[in-house]
């Protein structure tokens, strides 16, 4: 059981998920620092799509029946997470190349805020599953 829970991959992925949403909270903050330079491109951090990717990599358990409870892979491996210069948001009505919106940039810290603090809760109680089980075995 000790082992299941030291091993889970789904604290792997949130530990990685984690870092992804601290990488992009630092570009996010980079672009609304720089909301009035001119010239600034805006940057992310597109990390979710390979995350995806590798959690549906690996070698999988075989089920005889539908109901079965599916397992995750054991390792996500180490995810590229570099700051990228962002595509597709153009702010509207600028001059001066700048392409950061203040508005979509304050919803995406938001929201990435917000998914870390999740992931914090569930590697928080994955955590505190080990204590328990530490503390029942003593």
């Amino acid at each position: 059981m000790v082992s299941t829970v030291l091993n889970d991959p789904r604290v792997a992925i949130a530990q990685q998920g984690l870092q992804g949403l601290a990488r992009r909270q630092e570009a996010i903050a980079t672009n609304i620092a720089n909301v009035d330079t001119p010239g600034y491109r805006r940057k992310d951090v597109p990390f979710e799509a390979e995350l995806r990717a590798r959690m549906g990599t690996g070698p999988r358990l075989a089920t005889t029946d539908h109901r079965h409870i599916a397992v995750a892979p054991a390792s996500v491996g180490l995810l590229r997470m570099a700051v990228d210069a962002a595509q597709g948001r153009t702010r509207a009505g600028r001059n001066d190349g700048n392409d950061v919106d203040i508005d979509y940039e304050m919803t995406r810290l938001a929201e990435t805020s917000l998914r870390y603090q999740l992931l914090t809760q569930v590697v928080g109680t994955r955590l505190a599953t080990l204590k328990e089980i530490a503390a029942r075995a003593s």
